[in-house]
């Protein structure tokens, strides 16, 4: 009976451990080919706000970027209606740039590099900035994050509760 409660609580667990959320605070890209692969992170804390100074770093791991006219990073808004070349700075394969989105929405980002053996290379990422510096933000849905996180805290209570009554129901 003790053995047939545990196996219980343990697949309560295992299931709360595979429904929590993985968080990241960088994001692996691809290249429009799809050879390339590329680390892609923001600041602040991965979520740019409106109106504020965000850095844009891209680390392109085991490829030596070759510091070219060929290098540009372009951002432009989903409407099309922003469209900027941003200078870039290099460190070993990493590149990084600062841009101020001027409002919330969408944004693409596409950066052409050329590598050592002289092929271009492009990474295109979509950004949506979703805060300003008064605080509103784009809408007041609630992060997916927190919707499975109480679904699963919920569930395991469930099946706690579950547990308990028929335990007692049997004895």
């Amino acid at each position: 009976m003790r053995i047939k409660i545990g196996i219980l609580v343990v697949y309560a667990v295992i299931l709360s451990g595979i429904c929590t959320p993985h968080i990241v605070a960088h994001e692996l890209i691809k290249d429009i080919s799809g050879t390339h692969a590329a680390i892609l992170h923001f600041t602040p804390e991965d979520d740019p706000v409106a109106g504020a100074k965000t850095g844009i770093y891209y680390d392109i791991p085991g490829k030596e970027v070759v510091r070219q006219v060929a290098n540009s990073l372009k951002v432009e808004s989903d409407t099309g209606g922003i469209v900027v070349d941003l200078p870039l700075q290099q460190a070993g394969t990493s590149l990084s740039s600062e841009f101020t989105f001027p409002t919330r929405g969408a944004y693409i980002l596409t950066l052409s590099i050329k590598n050592a053996d002289g092929t271009v290379i492009t990474f295109k990422s979509t950004l949506r900035i979703e805060h300003s510096l008064n605080g509103q933000t784009t809408s007041s849905k609630v992060p997916t994050w927190a919707v499975s996180g109480l679904f699963t805290t919920l569930l395991f209570l469930g099946i706690l509760i579950a547990v308990a009554v028929w335990v007692k129901y049997k004895s």
